[in-house]
C-alpha cells in the first residue's frame, strides 16, 4: 500500500491520474490500518501541502464515516488507539488549510476521538 504515491497523485492536475487515485483511495478506505498511513503523510511537515491537505481531508471523512463502532466497515480499535494519542501531535499546524480540517477532526472530540475528552485548540 504506497499511500504517499496514490495521495501524490491524487493531487495531480492529470485526470487519468487524479481518477485512479481517487479509486485507490475508496478501495483503501475500508481497509485496516489505511488511516495510520494517512495519519503518517499528515504528520511529515516535509511532504507538499497539497499532499498533506489531501491527506487530511481524507482522514477526516474516514473518521466521520468509520470511527463508530457500529458504522459499516468501522475502524478497529487498535487503528483508533494507534491514531488518538497522535492527534495531539498536530497542534500548531502552520498551514491553514490543512489546520482546518484538523479542528473539524479535533471537534469531533465529544463522539470519543480524543481518549482524554480535552479541549484542543489549533492555531
Amino acid at each position: 500500500m504506497d499511500v504517499l504515491k496514490v495521495l501524490e497523485a491524487g493531487v495531480s492536475q492529470n485526470p487519468v491520474f487524479l481518477k485512479q487515485a481517487e479509486t485507490t483511495l475508496k478501495e483503501w478506505e475500508v481497509m485496516p490500518g489505511f488511516y495510520s498511513h494517512i495519519f503518517e503523510v499528515i504528520s511529515n511537515r516535509n511532504l507538499d501541502v497539497s499532499v498533506r491537505w489531501l491527506a487530511a481531508v481524507t482522514l477526516k471523512n474516514g473518521i466521520e464515516r468509520y470511527w463508530r463502532k457500529s458504522a459499516p466497515h468501522g475502524m478497529s480499535e487498535s487503528e483508533k488507539a494507534r491514531i488518538r494519542p497522535r492527534m495531539l501531535s498536530l497542534i500548531g499546524e502552520p498551514i491553514n488549510q490543512i489546520a482546518t480540517q484538523l479542528g473539524v477532526i479535533n471537534g469531533k472530540n465529544n463522539n470519543g476521538l480524543l481518549s482524554n475528552k480535552s479541549a484542543i485548540i489549533l492555531t
